[in-house]
């Protein structure tokens, strides 16, 4: 297996534990430095909405919010195309 391809495993599995067992302000940056170090961070989206349902008050802005978060990626990877 290549080393760039452990480490995203790696830095993945750090942020999923970082979402259980830290405060949600250790892991916002933590997230934002994985968007930055890796171009098509798509895990992004499923972090947000464990975030959502882990801290939100309102479960139907989870949803809403993951809509526009797909629609989003996908307009931006058709308008690169």
């Amino acid at each position: 297996m290549d080393t760039d391809i452990q480490l995203r495993l790696l830095f993945f599995v750090s942020l999923l534990l970082s979402f259980f067992l830290l405060p949600w302000w250790v892991s916002v940056p933590a997230v934002l430095a994985y968007c930055i170090y890796y171009t098509p961070a798509v895990e992004v989206i499923a972090f947000g909405f464990l975030a959502d349902n882990l801290y939100g008050v309102s479960y139907i802005y989870t949803y809403i919010a993951s809509a526009v978060c797909f629609l989003v990626y996908f307009i931006k990877s058709h308008i690169r195309t």
